[in-house]
């Protein structure tokens, strides 16, 4: 025992419950709404191989990371093309925003820690309420504190999903002529608990070549007992009687090991910026694109912002389009940024929260952007020591880092379980194909 901290409080009011009992009585039921695949699943499985509408990919469960996608390819005109290498969560970092003890050391390294406390993870997923009835269940194995293998049942899934949108339609001015055609995505799944907090993943693979990460966060706000007063609202907000939700943070770090046509790439930057006319046009102004390929680790750090838009791709140089630029996918990730100041200790252990993208070049010992062992790291391990060399990173084996940060100031409605708040970033297409590759979706049968 190092000190003990006694902190004057008011007692708490007993907290609300979730389960059944404790929520009372509940609604009406909406009538059923119930989707089937009389015919089956449209992918193909060859263990954890998968085959569906042009993608093929391979995918694992890891006892820290969880979800891991391996050599996701596109099928081209017969012909297999190489996206991305590997994709999975790095590192997830919650710090609280109380300065007062004992709520001062408050920030969490979910994947760096709670792992090895909880076993892994991915939690077990319910069919028919947290993956549909027909979706295809996969198991997975975490070691013990002994060293022993355990099976934990059905820890991801994989689900076809019609969204109810369209992939694309358009009516001819004039013509009448009406196409359309209906959107199908392909789901893989898995659930995080961390603590209170629950969170929710989804790789969805679309028709358009495109990839997109949804996460749901969920779970219950972190809460401490308070007296009442307008001073208990410094540092969060009084959400149920005698408690008030601490504010804080979520930073999510992906890592994408892009191979866009082959492990030679580059990132592409393209600056959208504003072009003063001269006087005799009528128009005083346009935005133009400004594109700089990044060289070294340094030009490849770069942050979001609404005033100054970037759209960054990671592009093969030696592969061209029909059109004579090269072949590319875009990261499309705007989060929140960290508001800590940069010589809080917190952000210093989480320095990936400093930028929203990093590009490295591949080393297969960086794996995890806080550092190997974040609960015990010192200040600066990880992304910001590995980039310290300013390593090259043009036309070569990158690795992209995307930050996906979001603020969570608690409110009533968050309690005592929270709605899901969904985030997302994409992996898109950007010059790889000739034309739109879900052109050729079929009307519905």
């Amino acid at each position: 025992m190092l000190r003990i901290v006694d902190v004057a409080s008011a007692r708490s009011g007993l907290p609300d419950g979730h389960s059944p009992e404790e929520i009372g009585p509940t609604r009406a039921a909406v009538n059923a709404v119930t989707m089937v695949q009389p015919k089956g699943a449209s992918y193909t499985l060859n263990g954890h191989e998968v085959a569906w509408q042009n993608w093929k990919f391979h995918f694992r469960m890891d006892m820290r990371r969880g979800l891991v996608l391996s050599r996701v390819r596109y099928v081209d005109g017969g012909k297999e093309r190489s996206i991305m290498y590997q994709g999975s969560l790095s590192e997830l970092f919650v710090p609280y925003m109380d300065p007062t003890d004992p709520w001062n050391y408050q920030g969490y390294f979910d994947l760096g820690t709670y792992p090895f406390a909880f076993g892994g993870i991915a939690s077990s997923l319910e069919p028919g309420v947290e993956c549909p009835e027909y979706a295809t269940y996969f198991h997975s194995y975490v070691v013990t504190a002994k060293g022993a293998p355990r099976e934990r049942q059905r820890t991801a899934c994989l689900f076809e999903r019609n969204t109810g949108d369209v992939a694309w339609r358009h009516t001819r001015a004039g013509g009448g002529v009406n196409e359309a055609r209906p959107r199908t995505d392909l789901v893989l799944r898995m659930y995080m608990n961390a603590g209170n907090y629950d969170y929710l993943f989804d790789w969805v693979l679309g028709q358009d070549g495109s990839i997109t990460v949804n996460l749901g966060a969920t779970g219950m706000d972190q809460v401490k007992a308070a007296s009442g007063t307008p001073k208990d609202n410094d540092y969060g907000r009084m959400i149920a009687n005698k408690l008030v939700g601490v504010n804080h943070s979520h930073f999510f770090s992906f890592r994408l090991d892009m191979d866009v046509d082959g492990t030679q790439n580059s990132l592409m930057v393209d600056k959208l910026q504003t072009t003063t006319l001269p006087k005799e046009n009528p128009r005083r102004s346009v935005w133009t694109v400004n594109t700089l390929t990044a060289q070294t680790e340094k030009d490849g750090m770069r942050m979001s912002a609404m005033n100054a838009p970037e759209v960054w791709r990671i592009v093969n140089p030696a592969v061209n389009n029909p059109f004579g630029w090269p072949v590319g996918y875009e990261i499309e990730g705007h989060g929140a940024m960290s508001l800590m100041s940069p010589d809080d200790y917190m952000r210093q252990r989480a320095g990936f929260v400093d930028h929203t993208l990093w590009t490295t070049p591949y080393a297969p010992a960086e794996l995890y952007a806080s550092g190997d062992y974040p609960t015990n790291s010192v200040a600066g391990d990880g992304l910001p020591k590995w980039t310290s060399a300013n390593r090259a990173i043009a036309n070569t084996d990158v690795v992209t880092w995307l930050t996906l940060g979001f603020h969570h100031v608690p409110r009533p409605e968050d309690w005592p379980v929270m709605p899901v708040a969904w985030h997302s970033f994409a992996i898109k297409p950007v010059g790889f194909f000739g034309r739109s590759p879900s052109l050729d979706i079929p009307r519905q049968r």
